[in-house]
């Protein structure tokens, strides 16, 4: 087992600093926001001909290849706090450090915007979360290049990778996707948000890695215990990876932010485990030959933190 690497350490970290880090010392992060694109039709008054994000590039060193870029998480259920153009510091963050372009945009459905507090009596309020969602992540992705330019001091000039497919891999964090179609949902769920965890939503192609712990118990949200989680990696036709994690429940160890009210399960080893694991995958998964996500499958079990597997 190798030693912990002085590198993003944290007297808390415990065994996640066993998990394998980048083999250079991390890049400083230069955070640029706002970055603004315009858009025709986004549904925020406001804001209606804009996409307001951050861009989060590690600085270049000499002869670095492109960045690989990523969409920070999204969340079904925002917290009051923070919108997910300023959420997910934590995940965000040593991303970025680490090579990754991570790029924060406000949903539509976010709170900061208010768009769902004047829709709550309306039923498609219940659906425009995921509809915008969906929206916003296609037109960032499509305009790769348009980010590139808006970025000062030509940071990101000609540094992003634009690979076909845009989307070649993820990470599910907790996903609530249903594979009985409903059956497992608790009524609340049902009332607001049916129309988005049935089977077929479990059943999406791309190779990804789903994470969740196995004491992630709500009532409020199923009828199942914290297996429910998994779905997305039983039912999914293609290629993924599940990792489950020991005593950690929704907000595994802090990933939404730096002292998040909503985390019940603070620890900074947790957290540090899902820094190291979902940024080692994400690695493997976008460089072709990368072995970083096997060394830290194989660092993990060793640990005995929880459960890795895997799936063709």
């Amino acid at each position: 087992m190798p030693s912990p690497s002085s590198r993003h350490c944290h007297s808390l970290l415990a065994s996640a600093a066993l998990l394998p880090s980048y083999l250079t010392s991390p890049n400083p992060i230069i955070s640029f926001t706002p970055v603004v694109l315009p858009v025709s039709n986004r549904r925020v008054p406001w804001e209606s001909a804009s996409h307001s994000l951050r861009s989060n590039p590690p600085t270049p060193r000499q002869a670095q290849p492109a960045f690989p870029s990523l969409s920070s998480p999204t969340a079904t259920a925002a917290a009051v706090g923070s919108s997910p153009h300023n959420g997910y510091a934590p995940l965000v963050s040593f991303s970025a450090s680490l090579g990754f372009c991570v790029l924060q945009l406000t949903h539509s459905s976010s709170k900061s915007l208010e768009l769902l507090e004047r829709q709550t009596r309306r039923a498609k309020s219940r659906i425009l979360a995921w509809q915008s969602h969906v929206e916003d992540l296609s037109h960032i992705l499509g305009a790769l290049g348009m980010i590139e330019s808006a970025v000062p001091g030509g940071l990101l000039q000609g540094r992003l990778n634009k690979p076909e497919p845009r989307i070649k891999s993820g990470v599910i964090l907790v996903g609530l996707r249903n594979a009985t179609g409903g059956r497992d949902i608790s009524e609340t769920v049902k009332t607001a948000y049916i129309p988005c965890y049935g089977g077929e939503s479990a059943k999406t192609e791309r190779q990804a890695l789903v994470v969740y712990g196995d004491e992630n118990v709500g009532p409020h949200l199923t009828t199942r215990g914290p297996d429910l989680y998994g779905d997305s990696y039983l039912c999914a036709p293609g290629k993924r990876d599940q990792l489950v994690l020991k005593e950690a429940r929704h907000g595994l160890g802090g990933v939404s932010g730096w002292d998040a009210a909503e985390t019940k399960d603070e620890s900074p080893e947790l957290l540090g485990t899902v820094q190291r694991t979902t940024w080692a995958y994400l690695m493997s998964a976008l460089s072709e030959g990368d072995e970083t996500w096997s060394e830290a499958c194989k660092v993990f079990k060793e640990l005995a933190r929880g459960v890795v597997d895997d799936k063709e």
